[in-house]
Parts: structure tokens; sequence; C-alpha cells
């Protein structure tokens, strides 16, 4: 059997991967990674073997060159020989608790191999032939540096980390690139987190963050790309910008109520997230916040939100269903830019303004009701919207930016508003011709009221 990212899977056997590389999460139901199933992956840079996997096989990941990272489940009791000899780009890893056989050569020509953890039981003399591995097995205590209860700098293998109790502030960038990093236990001591505290942490797949916290400063999990569980607790009031930017395995998110601001690109690009939660405390939300969540179906904004900032949801190509709240005012610059799953989209009454390309190449937009309090609608603000077959301008409407509908192709039916200040050259870019003679004839039609109005007045 092969599914559609290249994996071939027989029985629970990963038998070979044929993908495109990158990072790479493996399905779950596997149970064994055979013989040279990835073997010379030369694209393939992270991978996530998930809960279940029993064992590895001769030289299943050899010759992979540019894999840097490795997540290896718990289940995991056997590496078989060379199983990642020659991957010269991987700097640490963490074997899990337990693993209870280890074949000959595993690491061999892993030369930029620095960092092992080692489960107990398992003879260091299979780790000899790394030229360049430097700890082994690092004594817990010196693990942590810590300063006036403040964790300010993690030294120890990774693996499972349980920070120590006492612990009340985690200093920035204290676990920055500690790839080695499989689960974070903080005690309940922790009030404050660093920026950058876990950025880059790259086989770190699950944290539960101390009730107490208040804030998740900015860049806190930034690029912490096999995070697919996080809990946050109640006390949470703010999500700082990039939190949790290029988070690619999180696949749902609930932000706690209490929470009132969500900072420019929080969420940004992670790609696997399918759903979130969004709080009605929630008052405002940041520039490209949910940029390139391109697996998001859905979402709800709460009525306390005025503005959707530029590029917010921009490139979300799933998105299907939004909800805006009632009382919103402004839509950003590229807000909704190519989602291209849009279909419809109900626009609150209260909107006054549209901006620069906030629905430029939402290609599959069939209708959309534009309110009545609507004034300007900005540059090719739904330009490349090929399925708009139709649009009514409300009567407050005052502008209509270059381009705001070219490339509009279905559009069949435009109705121009009387007061309409500004119509901006190529606005409706296969109806200027109709246009222009329209704008004619109104001023003939003007011209020769007026011309009346004037005899009658003369034969008074």
């Amino acid at each position: 059997m092969s599914d559609t990212n290249g994996f071939v899977i027989e029985n629970g056997v990963l038998v070979k991967y044929a993908g495109p590389g990158g990072d790479v999460v493996v399905p779950k139901g596997v149970t064994v990674i055979g013989r040279r199933a990835f073997r010379n992956c030369g694209g393939m840079t992270s991978v996530i073997l998930p809960e279940g996997v029993e064992s590895v096989g001769e030289e299943a990941f050899a010759r992979c060159k540019r894999l840097k990272s490795v997540s290896l489940p718990d289940s995991l009791t056997a590496v078989d020989n060379r199983a990642f000899a020659g991957c010269r780009s991987l700097t640490t890893i963490a074997l899990p608790e337990g693993l209870n056989s280890i074949g000959t050569d595993v690491f061999l020509g892993c030369n930029n191999l620095r960092s092992i953890s080692l489960p107990k039981g398992i003879n260091s003399d299979a780790f000899e032939k790394i030229t360049g591995l430097t700890s082994l097995h690092p004594e817990k205590e010196n693990a942590f540096v810590i300063q006036d209860g403040v964790l300010v700098e993690y030294r120890g293998p990774g693996g499972e980390v349980v920070v120590p109790e006492g612990v009340t502030a985690i200093e920035r960038r204290a676990f920055l690139h500690c790839d080695g990093i499989t689960g974070i236990s903080l005690p309940k001591s922790v009030t404050f987190i660093g920026a950058g505290a876990f950025c880059d942490c790259s086989s770190l797949r699950s944290i539960t963050l101390p009730n107490g916290l208040t804030s998740v400063e900015p860049n806190t999990f930034c690029g912490c790309r096999h995070l697919s569980s996080i809990n946050m607790p109640l006390s949470l009031n703010h999500i700082g910008s990039n939190a949790f930017s290029g988070c690619i395995c999180l696949t749902h998110i609930t932000i706690p109520a209490g929470v009132t601001s969500i900072s420019r690109s929080a969420f940004s690009d992670c790609n696997r997230l399918t759903h979130i939660t969004i709080p009605d405390s929630v008052k405002s939300i940041g520039s490209s916040a949910f940029h390139l969540c391109s697996s998001l179906t859905s979402v709800t904004i709460p009525d306390g939100v005025t503005t959707i900032g530029s590029f917010t949801f921009a490139y979300c190509r799933s998105l299907t269903d939004v909800d805006l709240p009632k009382g919103l005012k402004t839509i950003g610059a590229g807000a909704f830019r190519g989602c291209a799953s849009l279909r419809s989209i109900k626009l609150p009454e209260s909107l006054e303004m549209i901006g620069i390309s906030a629905f430029k190449n939402c290609s599959n937009l069939q209708s959309i009701v534009l309110p009545k309090c609507l004034r300007n609608i900005g540059m090719s603000a739904f330009e490349g919207c090929a399925n708009l077959q139709s649009v009514a301008l409300p009567k407050e409407l005052k502008i209509i930016g270059i381009g705001a509908f070219e490339g509009c192709t279905s559009l069949q039916c435009v109705t121009l508003p009387e007061g309409l200040n500004a119509l901006h050259f190529g606005a409706f870019e296969r109806f200027t011709d109709l246009i222009r003679e329209k704008r004619r004839q109104e001023r003939v039609t003007q011209d020769r009221q007026r011309s009346r109005r004037g005899r009658r007045a003369d034969r008074r």
C-alpha cells in the first residue's frame, strides 16, 4: 500500500519513503521502520516517528545528509545496525527510556553529533566511533543554570526535561535550539517565560504551561515544528508576536477565556492547524496572526474585534467558513488574500472600509453582499475573484480603488451608487467601456433636465 505522502506501508511496516522530504511526519499505525526505508533521502530535514513504532531497521535513515532533527517515540525498543549512519547534519538525539537493544555503528559518520541522551542499560561503547561527541552522560544537576530562581540556561542532553521546583521564571532564549528536547514539565512556581525561551526546539512535542502565567512572550515557541500539543492556562491574557509561528504539527488550539490580544504572526505558518477557538474576551488580532495556516477550515472572530489587520488570514487556502464580528469597521490590506476555498462571506453592517487586496485571488468567491455603511473599497480588493458573479454596491460608497474588481471574469452585473465620488481606473476592468458610456449618458440626461428647467423658468 502506498499513500499520497510518499509512504509505502505494508501490515504496519514502513517499507519505503518516496516523498519530497522536508519535515516528515510518519503516519500513525506504523510499528516498524523497515530496512533502508529512508536511505539516501537527501531532502529530508526532520522526522517524527509516532507512538507505536517499536523498531528501526538496518540503515533505515542512513545517508540522510540533511537530517537535523529526529523525534523517537517512547514505544521504541530496538534500533538496528547503522540506522543513522552518515547523517552528518544530526547534532543531538534523545533515545527513549524504553530502548533496550541498539546495533553496531548506529551513528557511524555522524561527525556533527555532539550530544546523546542514553537510557539506562545501553552500553556507551556503541558510540565510541563518533568523533565529535562531547556529551554522553551529562549529570542532571549540571543541566540547569539557575540564578535567584531564574532558569538562565539549559545545558542538558534533551529528552523529557523536568524543570526543578522553585524556579519562578525562564530567561529569554534559555532553551534556544535545544533540538534534543521532546517534552518539558514546568513547575507551578513558574509565572514568567521570556521571549524565545523555547525557540527552535525542533523535537519538542508537548508542553503544559503553568497556571499563573499571564503572557506568552514573542517567539516563545517559534520554530518548534514538532510541537503537536500545548495546554494554555486560564490566567493567560496575551499571546505575543510569532509566539507559535512555524509550529507545523499543531492541529488545533483552544485560546483560554481571558486572553484579550493576539499579536502579529502569533500562529503564522502553522500549516496543519485545522481548528482554533478564539474566546469572546479577545479585542485585538494582529496582522498576519494566522497567515499561511493553509489547513484552517473555519474561524469565528469575537464581537469585540473592530479591525482585522493586514494579512491576518492571508493564504488560508482551506478556509471555507468565516464568522465576522458585528462591530467590525475595517478589513485590512490582504486580510483574506489567497483564501481560494472561500465561496461566500457575510460582511457586517458596521463595516466601513475594505483594504487593499483584502480578498484578492479568492478564486472561488461567488457572492458577496456589501453593507450599507461601506464607504471605501481599496485597490485590488477583489482582484482575481474569477467566480464572482454579481456585486451590489451600497449607496454610501464613495471610493472604488484601482483594479478593485480586475480579473473578475464571471462578473455579469454591477450597480453603481449615485453618490460615488471616485471610480479609479480599471476598477471594473471588463466594464470600463460600459461605465464610461453610462456616465456619458447620465451627463447628457442631467444637461437635458437642466435645459428643460431653464425653458420652464423663461416661460414664467
